[in-house]
């Protein structure tokens, strides 16, 4: 009997862990739009400093990111328009340790930890690659 309730209890926690991944990809689905001050403030001091001394680039960074919005689909893709016009398109997914995998058309994936997901707010941290930090290391989204 032992052996069976110890399945049971695997099977069981399995498919709660399969419950609350579909649950919070289906929170994701709608249109977010970039909320700049709290990501902003997420800028590390040092680089903070950096742009303070360069305004024009202080500019040209915050204008790439103000206005950004992110369109998460039921079906698997996602659209991500940019500042410029630009939009950039793929599929999405999210993995059972929360991490949001964006994998664009052109074969590029990003991946980005989600940090905060309620029914208006997603938080995504971004990783390093090698020795380069993310100059916002936060992005935080408003849902529409």
């Amino acid at each position: 009997m032992r052996p069976y309730s110890t399945l049971f209890l695997v099977l069981i926690l399995c498919a709660l862990g399969t419950f609350s991944l579909k649950a919070q990809q289906s929170q994701l689905v709608g249109t977010w739009t970039f909320d700049a001050d709290p990501s902003f403030s997420s800028i590390p001091a040092d680089i903070q400093q950096h742009l303070d001394t360069l305004p024009s680039l202080k500019a040209t960074v915050m204008a790439g990111y103000a206005g950004r919005t992110l369109v998460f689909m039921a079906n698997g893709s996602f659209q991500q328009s940019l500042p410029n016009g630009a939009t950039l398109s793929g599929n999405w997914s999210v993995s059972a340790d929360n991490v949001l995998q964006l994998v664009h058309v052109n074969g590029h994936v990003l991946e980005q930890q989600i940090t905060q997901l309620t029914s208006g707010t997603l938080v995504l941290l971004q990783a390093a690659e090698g020795d380069a930090r993310p100059m916002v290391p936060l992005l935080q989204y408003t849902k529409n």
